[in-house]
């Protein structure tokens, strides 16, 4: 009884993720929508609340209802992007640019292939790494 009082005390005093400077699983925009689209659960085994590092093309710049900066990184797929969710204030990032940004995989969203509605995949607590 001891040690899970000990290791529930642990995991509650942590803290947060250091995601800027933790190690990062590597994937360009292309490959990670292919494996999200192609095989969901092989997908969220993989990087569901792990920090990973997605390189690519930005299609748009924004702010949220709370004045974070979203960036939207281009797939393969028409209409569906990385929708990443900015932790600090990054001044130089404009459309077009390359870039590679660290963040909280928190998979796909809804989507619905018959429609043609497709499902952007979510990073959030992220930081452009380049």
């Amino acid at each position: 009884m001891g040690s899970v009082a000990c290791i529930g005390f642990y995991v509650y005093n942590k803290g947060p993720v250091d995601v800027k400077h933790s190690k990062a699983i590597h994937v360009n925009s292309n490959e990670l929508y292919s494996i999200f689209s192609s095989d969901s659960i092989k997908a969220n085994k993989k990087f569901i609340s792990r920090v990973i590092e997605v390189r690519g093309e930005i299609s748009k710049v924004s702010f949220n209802s709370m004045q974070q900066k979203i960036v939207l990184i281009k797939t393969d797929a028409q209409g569906a992007y990385i929708n990443c969710t900015l932790e600090e204030t990054v001044e130089n990032i404009n459309e077009s640019d390359i870039v590679s940004i660290k963040g909280i995989c928190n998979g796909i969203g809804q989507y619905d292939a018959d429609l043609g509605i497709m499902g952007d995949i979510y990073l959030t607590r992220c930081f452009v790494s380049n």
